[in-house]
């Protein structure tokens, strides 16, 4: 992301009738001087709308480094996002 606001990256509109799957969330910070602070929330409505609920708040990712935020290799791991949820960092 180019930007420090929050942005949608992934929106699950009430009409859809679907269940998304988030099994992993990665994060890099490609900067080779200056740390990044993090958050990541599930909103409860639709492109970054509603009350956020954070998954991580306020994390900092040094310099030249990443972060697994969310991460799993069984079936059971991860979360859901309902229809008329959204994922923002």
């Amino acid at each position: 992301l180019t930007t420090t606001n929050a942005t949608s990256v992934l929106s699950n509109a009430a009409s859809s009738n679907k269940v998304f799957k988030v099994n992993v969330i990665y994060v890099a910070n490609v900067d080779g001087t200056n740390n990044a602070d993090i958050t990541i929330s599930v909103n409860s409505a639709a492109a970054g709308s509603g009350t956020a609920y954070h998954v991580a708040k306020t994390i900092v990712v040094p310099a030249d480094s990443a972060l697994v935020v969310v991460g799993t290799i069984t079936r059971t791991g991860g979360f859901v996002q309902n229809c008329g949820q959204s994922l923002s960092v």
